[in-house]
């Protein structure tokens, strides 16, 4: 019996690193064509492109890992290679998601370090020599409690609440 046309054609799915900087800022299509190898004159490479918009040449997060230290505060942890990721971007991080954005970057081999303080887009503070405080202490998972509402629930008599691990 013949096999179908294209049975032998693996698909794989579309997958996208964690913390991904081009779902941020979009990049622009000539230069993703284009990639590293110079194919179209006159138009930049990747390399380029990334390290003037997202101020690094890869740009995912590299052994991400996050924590939840409070109910409203989330500590994320990635490695990005060489250079901290453009205050830009940061920036408009921080403004997509209307929240302020507190970030540290250290790079040990040329002993520098950053914190920069991004809230709803703007710029509000830096510190050029910063230690990240409590580093080796990073928050451990909680226990939180999760109300839920039920019908039948009365304020005479309510249901127990329920535990639900979080990190």
């Amino acid at each position: 019996m013949p096999k179908p046309a294209g049975a032998g054609c693996r698909i794989t799915r579309n997958r996208r690193s964690p913390v991904d900087m081009l779902m941020v800022i979009p990049p622009r299509l000539a230069t993703e064509l284009n990639g590293s190898g110079g194919l179209l004159q006159g138009i930049s490479t990747t390399t380029s492109l990334y390290s003037r918009i997202y101020g690094v040449e890869w740009p995912s997060g590299h052994n991400v890992r996050w924590v939840r230290d409070e109910m409203s505060s989330l500590v994320l942890l990635t490695d990005t290679p060489w250079y901290p990721p453009s205050g830009e971007l940061v920036g408009e991080i921080s403004k997509v998601f209307d929240c302020e954005i507190r970030h540290w970057y250290s790079e040990p081999v040329r002993a520098y370090r950053v914190t920069t303080v991004m809230t709803v887009g703007e710029h509000t503070d830096s510190d050029p020599q910063a230690e990240w405080p409590g580093r080796e202490k990073l928050p451990q998972p909680r226990l939180y409690l999760v109300e839920e509402r039920a019908e039948e629930q009365t304020e005479a008599a309510p249901l127990p609440v329920p535990l639900a691990a979080g990190q």
